[in-house]
């Protein structure tokens, strides 16, 4: 009986540890951020004087794009996520290229913040991710020309920030 509780222990002990130590190498954190329900119409602005002063900003993200990708595929990926994380507004910020850099697919990286604030007073600007921005090639026209354009092609991967928006229904 006891070597049978022994084994047990012992199996359960080998499972918890494989489950930790793949969380903690895991190359992509699940989303533990601010969210809200799920959204179908997602509008975008490129200018913050562009987004209603009724919304509410819940998510600051990097997203790393596939490289080679086009407008459209870009702006699909992005209000995909906006949509399942509860936005219907983005604010785009500037674009980098990741010089040599190939995702594979498009990636999200949150920096917070803990709790929705009131656009635009709580609003601080592009002021997250600098460890990963610095890190990345040159900035890169990347606004309206682009967004949802199937014929504007990006080679490599870029780098793209971002704030989700909660605003009260339009």
């Amino acid at each position: 009986m006891t070597s049978q509780v022994t084994r047990h222990v012992s199996a359960l002990t080998c499972c918890l540890l494989s489950l930790l130590l793949t969380a903690c190498w895991s190359k992509q954190a699940g989303f533990t951020g601010v969210s809200f329900p799920p959204t179908e119409q997602v509008d975008v602005s490129f200018q913050t004087s562009a987004v209603p002063s009724s919304c509410q900003g819940f998510a600051h993200l990097i997203i790393s794009t596939d490289g080679p990708t086009s407008g459209l595929e870009i702006q699909e990926a992005m209000v995909r996520e906006a949509g399942e994380k509860g936005a219907n507004q983005i604010l785009v910020g500037m674009a980098r290229e990741q010089m040599g850099k190939r995702q594979g697919s498009f990636r999200f990286d949150y920096f917070g913040p803990k709790y929705p604030y009131p656009f635009p007073q709580g609003w601080m600007g592009w002021k997250f991710g600098f460890e990963q921005w610095n890190k990345a090639g040159p900035l890169l026209g990347f606004g309206l020309d682009s967004w949802g354009n199937p014929a504007r092609h990006y080679d490599s991967s870029l780098m793209i920030q971002a704030l989700f928006l909660r605003c009260p229904e339009k």
